[in-house]
C-alpha cells in the first residue's frame, strides 16, 4: 500500500485547523492503534493472528480513538526487529508481516500489512507480559 492508497482506505474529512477525522471503519481486515507503544503491539498480537489466518490485513498505528482522528505517533515506531522478535515469541508459525512508515497531512503513520497464511491456522503459542491474549 502506498500513501495515496492509505490516505484512501483511511477516508479522511478535513474538521478544520489541521485535523483529519478518520472515516474508514475498523474490519475484518482493518484496525487502528493510536501509538507504537511495545505495549500497544502486544495488544495487536491477537490481530496479527487473526489476519493471518484469514485474508491478511492492515494495522494502522496514529490513529486516535474516540473520536477517530489521524493522531500521528508521538514517538518513534518500534523497530522491525522488535516487532519480529514479539511475533515469533507469541505466534506460530510466524506469519509474513511488511511495516512501512508515511507521512500523511503531516502526521507520521506506522502500517502493518499481515499477509495470509498459506496453510492455517496460526496460533498464539504463548502469552507476552503487558499485553492482552
Amino acid at each position: 500500500m502506498n500513501a495515496e492508497e492509505l490516505t484512501a482506505r483511511l477516508a479522511l474529512v478535513e474538521r478544520g485547523g489541521g485535523q483529519y477525522r478518520v472515516t474508514a471503519r475498523e474490519s475484518t481486515d482493518l484496525e487502528f492503534k493510536g501509538d507504537m507503544a511495545l505495549s500497544t503491539f502486544r495488544k495487536s498480537l491477537k490481530t496479527i493472528s487473526a489476519f493471518a489466518n484469514k485474508t491478511g490485513g492492515h494495522i494502522i498505528f496514529g490513529v486516535s480513538d474516540n473520536p477517530r482522528l489521524l493522531s500521528g505517533l508521538a514517538a518513534q515506531p518500534l523497530d522491525e526487529g522488535v516487532q519480529s522478535e514479539q511475533i515469533a515469541q507469541a505466534i506460530s508459525p510466524f506469519p509474513a508481516t511488511h511495516f512501512s512508515t508515511f507521512e500523511i497531512h503531516g502526521r507520521l503513520l506506522g502500517l502493518l500489512t499481515v499477509e495470509p497464511l498459506m496453510k492455517p491456522p496460526t496460533i498464539a503459542i504463548r502469552d507476552i507480559p503487558g499485553g492482552q491474549g
